[in-house]
């Protein structure tokens, strides 16, 4: 038995075209359709056999018929095979099958013919691997036939039957049984294909979620391992931008300015790599509601200035003139929406260009935003289709920096808020960008601020130091914890820094006996023995019924939405992301209070690793 069933499957193999041998999905779909065609040819070769008992002198007319039933279903296989064309071979099968079973009909009584049961497998075929259509069209054909059969039997235009009146229960019993174990037979083939194929599939979804889990922790990894040296990049072109003993030269200065500048563009390409994994996992949520045009374009602007004001492009707007536009947007997805717009209408512009923004209702029900550029415009083939990552629109050979992910990234936000983006452009004389959001009755006038202004470049110098604070950084990484200290340090704080979890709780605890407690912990979240989470449950623990609360602010490459709710959960008081910035840490540490420090000069203390 069990060789029977190893040649039938070899031969079930044989039948599958090569060009679906390689996806599981499709030959096992090959494998139940010539397993269900073959059952046919086998039910009938049975059949045969019991009616030659019951009937012994057959006429060429009845072997003929008989032949053509067992081999027509096999034919259909065959062409399956070598076509691998699978509605055009159940469709050749059906129609022969209708057609054979027809003719039987027309010779054994018509309407009244024990063949007529044998449509029945006809149609079952179809539903089970046939399209709408083909069932459709098939089933037509075969009410085409019954009708005929009907009208011409009681017209009386059909031949009398060929079978014995004596042996017409006989026969309808064969007929029956034969056509019930034809359905029967193809549905434990298909049941068995189909739970084969619900077994892949199930273990393709499984594969996919691994991949994408696997693809999660990889780029979450590949972000932390990147944050970690361009913080050291960028606080060190910090540093040195800030150094004036003695001053720097103008070239030196220019080195800085250009050290940063890479380092902000290699984050950048981290930050849009991530956002776009984001939104294509689905785990970017939206919080949508009524939003002002004019204070989302504001906060936008006051980004894109410094940018414009730099490659001296003029950005013409009136944010009075949009005053009273309100759409349904996501504020804050919104505002990135209109940042990568405009940041790529300053980038790809020409030299003392001009951007022009402006926005109106439509006639849709929508406001639509228009930000139009005086740059080259965009290649005559390109269109909204080619919003893909990493396609920049003909300018890959050009030397302004970019990665074609801001296009992509800004508008699946825009899809997500049901709205639309879209562009025109000449050659030669600029484009134009639009997004069309759903329009919002205007807000109460109460409610509005005053219109927002422009806001010019933010001067990176002069900004105030805080108030001098003891610090204490939990950082492992050697380089990270030189430049913070000595970022804080300039700025006239107290510094200890250690090099774990463990470490801090014991700074903490030796700090307490001896002198005032410590101001705030900058907390890294990845460092050996301890992580920074653990250690910042453990001194909300300690504090526990102290009445006293240090404020602990998270300092960390790791990046994601959730790192950021874990550490709030764990009972953090602030986040800072990898790569800090300066200006961000400074504005952290000038609203915490300073501690009684009477008697202690400035000073820094190494613990761990990082001790120099």
């Amino acid at each position: 038995m069990a060789g029977l069933l190893r040649i039938i499957s070899a031969l079930l193999d044989l039948l599958v075209p090569p060009s679906a041998r390689a996806d599981p999905r499709l030959r096992l779909r090959h494998r139940g359709i010539a397993k269900s065609l073959l059952s046919i040819s086998g039910v009938v070769t049975i059949l045969f056999a019991v009616y030659i008992a019951v009937r012994p002198q057959l006429g060429l007319q009845e072997v003929i018929l008989f032949v053509a039933a067992i081999v027509s279903p096999a034919l259909g296989a065959l062409y399956v095979r070598l076509t691998g064309q699978i509605q055009g071979g159940l469709i050749l099968t059906n129609v022969a099958g209708i057609a054979i079973v027809a003719y039987w009909c027309g010779v054994t009584g018509g309407i009244r013919s024990v063949a007529l049961p044998w449509f029945l497998p006809n149609l079952f075929l179809l539903s089970t691997f046939g399209s709408k259509r083909m069932l459709i069209i098939t089933s037509g054909l075969l009410f085409a036939v019954i009708a005929g059969l009907f009208m011409a039997t009681i017209r009386g235009w059909l031949p009398p039957s060929q079978v014995p009146a004596i042996l017409v229960p006989e026969f309808n019993f064969l007929s029956m049984v034969s056509s019930v174990g034809v359905v029967v037979l193809a549905a434990i083939a298909m049941t068995g294909e189909r739970e084969k194929s619900k077994q892949l599939l199930l273990e393709a979804k499984n594969a996919a979620e691994a991949a994408n889990q696997a693809k999660s922790v990889f780029l979450a990894s590949m972000s932390h391992e990147l944050r970690t040296p361009l913080n050291a990049i960028l606080l060190s072109a910090d540093l040195l931008r800030e150094d004036q003993d003695p001053p720097l030269s103008p070239k030196q200065l220019h080195t800085a300015d250009e050290l940063r500048l890479g380092g902000q563009l290699l984050l950048g390409l981290v930050n849009q790599v991530m956002e776009l994994s984001s939104i294509e996992a689905g785990k970017v949520s939206l919080s949508m509601g009524a939003t002002r045009l004019s204070e989302a374009l504001s906060d936008a602007l006051s980004v894109i200035q410094p940018l414009a004001l730099r490659r001296h492009i003029r950005i013409d707007f009136n944010l009075e003139a949009l005053a009273d536009l309100v759409v349904l947007a996501d504020p804050s997805q919104l505002r990135s929406v209109l940042i990568n717009l405009l940041s790529n209408a300053v980038k790809f512009n020409r030299p003392q260009g001009e951007v022009r923004v402006g926005a109106q209702r439509t006639d849709q029900g929508t406001v639509r935003i228009e930000i139009r550029d005086t740059g080259p415009g965009l290649p005559s083939r390109a269109g909204a289709g080619d919003f893909q990552p990493f396609n920049r629109l003909g300018a890959e050979g050009s030397h302004i920096e970019g990665t074609g992910l801001g296009l992509p990234i800004t508008e699946r936000l825009v899809q997500m808020m049901s709205g639309r983006l879209g562009f025109e452009s000449v050659q030669g004389q600029g484009s134009t960008f639009w997004v069309e959001l759903a329009a919002q009755a205007p807000l109460p006038k109460a409610e509005q601020p005053p219109p927002p202004r422009a806001l010019p470049a933010p001067a990176r110098e002069g900004i105030p130091s805080a108030k001098p604070l003891d610090v204490l950084i939990a950082e492992d990484h050697p380089i990270n914890q030189k430049l913070l200290r000595l970022t804080l340090e300039k700025r006239g704080h107290r510094v200890t820094v250690v090099s774990n979890g463990a470490e801090a709780l014991q700074a903490l605890n030796d700090h307490a006996q001896n002198a005032p407690h410590f101001d705030v912990v900058l907390m890294d979240l990845m460092m050996p023995i301890m992580d920074g989470l653990e250690a910042t449950r453990r001194i909300r623990q300690m504090e526990s019924g102290s009445g006293r609360r240090i404020p602990i602010v998270a300092v960390t490459a790791c990046a994601m939405d959730s790192d950021r709710a874990a550490c709030f959960a764990a009972g953090m008081d602030d986040y800072l992301a990898k790569p800090v910035d300066t200006q961000n840490l400074i504005r952290i540490l000038s609203a915490i209070p300073s501690g009684n420090h009477a008697g202690q000069g400035q000073g820094t203390t190494n613990h761990g690793v990082g001790a120099s």
